[in-house]
């Protein structure tokens, strides 16, 4: 039982100068610690610091390409949350709301078509309506369900993805991996959340949207900002980075590509 000040780290036992340890960072432990106020004052320390790191983080993420990644390596991340947590967060978020449009799966809506990129589709749809004596809703709902898991279930594989691309792009960089892992961590987040707003703009502005009205803008914006933050973290004159924009650009989008693909094939096998 605690009820006196100590003179050293009840931790490490490192000799205490002040409140706090300089060997761990731990805080030496008072009685006034355990009164009602301090406990009430620690829970709107927690809410409030968690909601200004978060809009912090993501109007860093959003509006400045690169600079979030920039300040992380560099060492400045109290005023941020960390990448995998942001992560974390914009998965959830994307998941909840892309029902309807998504980038790593193709809803059946879209993808039951009697040819699709090359895909006989509906070949498929008819053989297990026969089989199983589905209905085309039933299939169509048993696909949805399936993609939607496995996307969800995946999503995470395309960061080491990005982060191969950044690796093999920037190599003379010799920047260590750890940097390139920040960097797509950032960058997949964006991709995540920028996708939510186009699908919540979309409909706004267009009576009848299609999947190429979001398709369009999405590409757009993707490859702006690969290009901008591409630029800015790792330090390229604007010529060295519009080639590494482009070919980076068009790997990135072509491993989702097969993600998307993998997994619809993957749930349609699945029924």
């Amino acid at each position: 039982m605690i009820d006196s000040p100590t003179t050293t780290c009840q931790h490490c036992a490192t000799p205490l100068a002040g409140k706090y340890c300089h060997a761990c960072g731990e805080k030496m432990v008072e009685p006034r610690d355990f009164t009602f106020w301090a406990a009430f004052g620690q829970v709107m320390d927690a809410l409030t610091n968690v909601d200004a790191k978060l809009w912090r983080t993501l109007r860093w993420l959003l509006l400045r390409p690169g600079r979030l990644s920039e300040a992380y390596v560099a060492g400045v991340r109290v005023p941020y949350m960390r990448p995998f947590q942001l992560f974390l967060i914009a998965n959830v978020v994307f998941f909840i709301f892309m029902t309807d449009i998504d980038i790593f799966r193709t809803p059946a809506k879209w993808f039951f078509m009697e040819n699709f990129d090359g895909i006989r589709v509906l070949d498929k749809v008819r053989a297990i309506e026969a089989e199983r004596g589905l209905s085309r809703e039933a299939v169509a709902l048993r696909y949805d369900t399936l993609s939607a898991d496995y996307a969800k279930g995946f999503t995470i594989a395309l960061i080491p993805f990005i982060t191969l691309v950044g690796v093999v792009l920037n190599w003379r960089r010799r920047y260590p991996v750890g940097k390139h892992v920040v960097f797509a961590t950032h960058y997949f987040t964006f991709l995540l959340l920028f996708s939510v707003l186009v699908a919540g703009v979309v409909p706004w502005l267009i009576a009848v949207p299609n999947r190429w009205y979001f398709i369009v803008p999405m590409t757009l914006g993707m490859l702006v900002y690969y290009g901008v933050a591409t630029q800015r973290f790792y330090g390229y004159r604007w010529p060295g980075a519009l080639w590494r924009t482009v070919l980076g650009f068009v790997l990135v989008n072509g491993g989702i590509f097969l993600y998307r693909s993998l997994v619809s094939w993957l749930a349609l096998q699945g029924i």
